[in-house]
């Protein structure tokens, strides 16, 4: 893991819930919000943060040039697939 070594927990500064309906969500990555809504059958939201998750473990995100926040985007997906999950 390289920028996203530790998981943020916290609440996010890069302000994606200002961006509308359908928010980006992982900058690294190109995920919104509505790329969470995948039939539980599939996997669900989780099946998404996964995949991120694997991504990051292999060193391919950028989240430190890529989100205006330079911070890691893992904690606003996670977030958004508790919500998604509530749903």
């Amino acid at each position: 893991m390289d920028c996203c070594e530790e998981t943020d927990t916290g609440a996010s500064e890069s302000g994606y819930q200002a961006q509308g309906a359908d928010p980006l969500l992982c900058y690294c990555f190109g995920v919104r919000e509505s790329d969470l809504d995948v039939d539980p059958a599939l996997g669900g939201p989780d099946r998404v943060v996964s995949w991120i998750r694997e991504r990051v473990a292999a060193g391919e995100c950028s989240c430190a040039t890529l989100n205006p926040s330079g911070r890691c985007c893992l904690g606003d997906v996670q977030r958004a697939a508790a919500r998604v999950r509530g749903a």
